[in-house]
């Protein structure tokens, strides 16, 4: 392809000097600048791949985890800040102090029991979009020690969907601690999640928790952990079909990030014909999250900004954003900042900017460190129109948008 670099400048929607810079070798080329030139040459990911790659997060914890005999200690502050702590039960003996309540007496497990819990997992979540994942995180972790308590005296008839229950809940545990802003620990209750699945010979909740995995990799931009981790989680074909769509969306998004167009295409295709199934996924009675038909569609639209693609990104999350429901109102939020980014990308920054108004009008989407994320990168996005009058307006409230309400996220 035969490009000047002024025409080069308006297809990826930089400035020539700025590209001059780079050719020249006075600036180091951003990622987001990589993916669109890829996206423009039709590179196929090869610009992306010599940018250094730099964490975005602290460093990966190791897969060990809890072998289950140990203490967990959760203390409570007045000022809302929550510490979770797992120790050996000598360490906690020697160390521990406080009173204690008897723990022994318990009805024996059922049906039930099973649905009890199933409907206060519901609470849980309606608590988490309600005020915010962080108030959930305590209310869930209880909820996941008593149902492995209860697993280990029950018959051998209700054990399992005990066990997946707990497995279920203990997932969440970690999608919460995520959405707090805390990546270690939402590995930790994740890696739970499937030590538990492995008690309960549960092939679902066991790649379920490993597409899970793949999605904590995705946003620290380990795609080549993310990609493996989401195609063993489609590897049995016994897995129900839309836990594997599930893992087949994650596999896509991290090909985009790797600049890979025809395996994210691919993904996509599996996970559109996977989620296109009869009937939601359960586990332990629970819906898995919100995986409705048109969702691979704004999954779609993701991908095709995180390769560069902006302009086919716009058009297809501004059909696709129409068609969520509002009760996804986490999924909504997430969506809606991509499609504020892709409009920005594409050099639309009047259009993002009303759009990040809108957007910011309801306080649901920041209350997300994911989220956050999203919108700290719009404001690295805006910065290069700094001195235009809509983006002067709008920085105070993204500045605002960016401060977390809840724990300090990792670094």
């Amino acid at each position: 392809m035969d490009l000047s670099l002024a025409e080069l400048a308006k297809l990826v929607h930089y400035d020539k000097s700025y590209l001059s810079k780079i050719e020249n070798g006075f600036k180091a080329a951003s990622i987001d600048v990589a993916r669109r030139c890829d996206a423009a040459l039709g590179a196929d990911g090869a610009l992306a791949a010599l940018v250094p790659h730099t964490a975005t997060i602290g460093a990966w914890p190791a897969d060990g985890w809890s072998n289950g005999d140990d203490v967990w200690t959760l203390s409570l502050a007045r000022d809302g800040m929550n510490q979770f702590t797992s120790a050996n039960s000598r360490a906690a003996v020697t160390s521990g102090t406080g009173f204690g309540i008897p723990y022994r007496d318990i009805a024996a497990a059922g049906e039930e029991t099973l649905s009890v819990f199933q409907s206060l997992f519901h609470e849980c979540v309606r608590m988490s979009d309600v005020v915010g994942a962080n108030a959930a995180i305590p209310t869930v972790i209880a909820q996941v020690h008593i149902l492995r308590n209860l697993a280990a005296t029950a018959s051998s008839a209700v054990r399992p969907a005990l066990l997946v229950l707990a497995g279920r809940y203990a997932e969440y545990a970690g999608w919460t601690a995520q959405e707090a802003g805390d990546d270690r620990a939402a590995l930790w209750w994740t890696n739970l999640s499937a030590t538990i699945a492995a008690q309960a010979a549960s092939v679902d909740l066991a790649a379920f928790t490993c597409a899970r995995r793949a999605e904590i990799a995705l946003y620290r931009e380990d795609t080549v952990q993310s990609i493996a981790l989401a195609r063993k989680a489609q590897e049995n074909p016994g897995v129900q079909p839309r836990i594997r769509g599930f893992a087949a969306l994650r596999e896509a998004q991290a090909h985009a990030l790797s600049g890979d167009y025809d395996e994210c295409g691919r993904a996509l295709d599996r996970a559109t014909a996977m989620l296109g199934t009869d009937g939601p996924a359960m586990l332990g009675g629970l819906p898995v999250p919100p995986l409705g038909p048109r969702i691979p569609g704004s999954v779609t639209g993701w991908c095709m900004h995180d390769l560069g693609r902006v302009r086919e990104a716009t058009t297809i999350l501004d059909q696709e954003i129409n068609f969520i429901p509002k009760s996804y109102r986490h999924a909504a939020g997430r969506y809606r900042v991509r499609r504020v980014l892709a409009h920005a990308a594409s050099g639309e920054v009047d259009h993002a900017c009303t759009l990040a108004h809108d957007l910011l009008d309801s306080p649901e989407p920041v209350r997300s460190a994911v989220i956050r994320r999203d919108v700290r990168d719009l404001a690295r996005t805006l910065a290069r129109w700094h001195t235009h009058r809509p983006v002067r307006e709008l920085y105070p409230r993204l500045t605002a948008a960016m401060r977390s309400p809840a724990a300090p996220e990792n670094s």
